[in-house]
């Protein structure tokens, strides 16, 4: 838009481009460009890198996702182990696992439900852990609801 000149209508602002005038040269021009297209491979990752600890293969014990364990290895093969986990062989894949590093002398090797006695003297109750102990009253909000701080924010 200059001063002094017509307004143009938006056609009008482009210069006219070679158009085919033939309708069939350009449907066959477009059969032949679709014909040459290629749908694309699709990419599936059928294989998740999984984390395998290198000592997995040499330790006596292991540990089961979520901190279960430990529990005594049976059996190795190539994608899984067999464990004694409550008294029976159970077999667990290698993503799952990790290695347990253990005192010789708290855990014997002929123990056979898969949980050891050094852990089972803690979770015993003793004397001096069965003391009442004081917390103070817990803060809560206006509502009357109570307030539950993150444990890591706990001293």
């Amino acid at each position: 838009m200059v001063f002094g000149k017509t307004i143009r209508l938006p056609g009008e602002f482009f210069q006219d481009s070679q158009q085919i005038r033939d309708r069939d040269d350009l449907v066959k021009n477009l059969q032949k460009d679709m014909s040459s297209l290629q749908p694309l491979k699709s990419r599936i990752n059928r294989n998740p890198n999984v984390f395998i600890h290198k000592n997995l293969q040499s330790c006596s014990h292991v540990f089961i996702r979520k901190g279960r364990g430990p529990f005594k290895v049976l059996k190795r093969t190539v994608k899984y182990f067999t464990v004694m986990v409550k008294g029976k062989e159970d077999n667990v894949s290698l993503g799952r696992l990790k290695p347990a590093y253990l005192l010789k002398e708290s855990y014997p090797e002929d123990d056979d439900r898969g949980q050891q006695p050094g852990i089972q003297q803690y979770l015993q109750p003793s004397k001096a852990r069965t003391q009442r102990v004081h917390f103070e009253e817990p803060q809560r909000t206006r509502s009357g609801r109570v307030i539950h701080p993150p444990q890591r924010f706990l001293t």
